[in-house]
């Protein structure tokens, strides 16, 4: 039997119910969760998301682009998505012509489920100006910055904006929303001092029935007033820790990274390993041949500091980590070509979890997850 020369990565059920239970145990019983699902669901796989979403009965989720909003349709009509980058157009964009993207929406999102952003009167107009060529009306968020300084309206241009979204026939205003800056921080004065002006922007608006959302993964599992209709759920959904200074040891990993042994070589003391020859082994030898590397983002400052698990035990990577493969020395055990090899663990408190080989390369879970390769199979347990 061929073996396979790619890694799996494996994506826990249960893992994800978990973690989805402990989140709504947070929320008052009429919050709705927003799954964040950009950038191929932090890596883990758009698919398979959209799959445990529907089972575990979230029927929101939050992407970046226009485009990402596509894929999710393409997968479940059904889904209500919300788009976070807000839209923006050059000045007199549309006639009568309707972009490739939009034709897309016209023809997935009949029951108009894609929620759109904006962040600026001229925007809101030419987006009035694109729903009215294509028939239809567009349903949108303003985003408003309470603090973050990335995206959306300042304050105190918020009313104009509103104004100007009320008056305007082809779309609607559905919500409001606003990003933390530092909701992994537990009681953290910054955070506080968003909520309350958030709160004030928004608690009229939600009395005439528009949703308001602010949450995200840490300042939703800190110590804040919960009384919100929507939290944006990222990090946290895939057991991943908002903040490793401040962790949350609730969360579970939902994602494994498994690979065979490919093949075990035998080789004298001497022997310079890989690209520059940064090893060089110290005594008789057996280096296994693992088919993961940087382009499956498994990241060459892993090289030389990490460990892979064959049948519970640890053995080094050496030499630098290449493209596709790295190089593992397992001299010191009984280990077998077609032995699976565990090269990110799924135990939050393993040594080779996502957060701590993160801290390895001096980075953060997100970065690691996000950096998937796209040639690793994903499919769910």
């Amino acid at each position: 039997m061929m073996l396979d020369d790619y890694g799996t990565l494996s994506i826990s059920r249960a893992s994800f119910a978990h973690n989805v239970t402990f989140y709504r145990n947070l929320l008052p019983p009429k919050a709705e969760i927003s799954a964040v699902v950009k950038a191929n669901a932090y890596g883990h796989g758009l698919p398979q998301m959209i799959e445990l979403l529907v089972q575990n009965n979230i029927r929101w989720c939050s992407v970046f682009s226009v485009h990402e909003a596509v894929e999710v349709l393409q997968k479940d009509r059904s889904m209500n998505v919300h788009v976070l980058c807000p839209l923006s157009f050059q000045a007199g964009a549309f006639s009568m012509d309707i972009p490739g993207i939009w034709r897309q929406i016209l023809t997935l999102d009949a029951e108009k489920r894609i929620y759109l952003t904006i962040q600026s009167v001229r925007d809101a107009e030419q987006l009035n100006s694109l729903a009215q060529t294509m028939g239809r009306e567009m349903r949108v968020h303003v985003q408003t910055d309470v603090g973050l300084t990335r995206q959306g309206c300042t304050a105190d241009l918020l009313p104009a904006l509103l104004h100007a979204v009320s008056s305007l026939p082809h779309i609607k205003l559905s919500g409001v929303f606003a990003h933390f800056s530092h909701g992994e921080i537990p009681n953290s004065d910054v955070t506080a001092r968003q909520y309350d002006l958030f709160n004030k922007l928004s608690g009229p608006l939600r009395s005439q029935g528009i949703m308001a959302h602010i949450h995200n993964s840490g300042g939703t599992h800190r110590t804040l007033p919960m009384d919100v209709d929507l939290v944006r759920l990222g990090i946290g959904l895939y057991g991943l820790q908002p903040s490793l200074e401040y962790p949350n040891n609730a969360l579970q990993p939902v994602a494994e990274l498994t690979a065979p042994v490919l093949a075990i070589h035998t080789r004298p003391a001497g022997t310079g390993v890989g690209y520059g020859h940064q090893f060089v082994t110290a005594r008789l030898s057996r280096l296994a041949i693992i088919p993961v590397g940087y382009g499956d983002g498994y990241r060459r400052e892993l090289g030389g500091r990490a460990v892979v698990e064959i049948a519970q035990h640890p053995f080094p990577v050496v030499g630098r980590v290449s493209m596709d493969q790295i190089v593992v020395d397992v001299t010191d055990g009984r280990v077998h070509e077609g032995d699976t090899a565990t090269l990110i663990s799924s135990n939050p408190r393993s040594h080779i979890s996502m957060d701590h080989l993160a801290q390895i390369c001096r980075t953060i879970g997100y970065e690691m997850a996000t950096g998937l390769g796209a040639r690793l199979v994903r499919q769910l347990n």
